[in-house]
Order: C-alpha cells, then sequence, then structure tokens
C-alpha cells in the first residue's frame, strides 16, 4: 500500500480487546498508510485470555510512535473511562 495514502484512520471500541502483539501490528501498519489517527480505548484494561496483557493510555501500551504529534489526549465524555487519543502521523 502507498505511504499515507490513507487520510484518517478510526478505531473506536476495539484495539483494546486485542494483545499487544496484534496492537503492534496494526500500528505499524497505520504508520504506514495513514496521515491521521484517531482511536477511543478504555482509560486502563485487561485483555481476557491474553497473560499479563495490561493496557494503559499512560504508557506506551499502544506503540505509539515517537514521530507521531499528539492532537489530543483525554478523557471522554462518555463512557468516562475511556480516553480520546488522536494524532497527526509523520
Amino acid at each position: 500500500m502507498k505511504h499515507n495514502l490513507v487520510d484518517i484512520t478510526l478505531a473506536f471500541d476495539c484495539i483494546h480487546e486485542m494483545d499487544k502483539n496484534t496492537i503492534k501490528f496494526y500500528m505499524e501498519n497505520i504508520d504506514d498508510f495513514s496521515k491521521y489517527f484517531f482511536m477511543k480505548v478504555w482509560e486502563k484494561t485487561k485483555v481476557p485470555f491474553s497473560f499479563f496483557n495490561n493496557l494503559s493510555v499512560h504508557d506506551n501500551s499502544y506503540f505509539i510512535k515517537e514521530s507521531w504529534e499528539t492532537i489530543d489526549k483525554k478523557n471522554s465524555l462518555f463512557p468516562n473511562n475511556f480516553f480520546n487519543l488522536s494524532f497527526k502521523i509523520k
């Protein structure tokens, strides 16, 4: 796929359900083909059936690239245990 082919990738209420290897795979691909990325995830979660898979928006559980510019990172209005994160991919 051509680099930066897609304007924006949206991930609502899904990435926090994946194991870390799958999340890393998705983020590497999003880094390759998207210009912007928005995700809505639980602030903290434990993924069932994936041992030792604790995820948090406050560490690098989601493999956000250092080169990505954070546009917004805040608690969701509803539900309030979710976070909205948006990035410009460079």
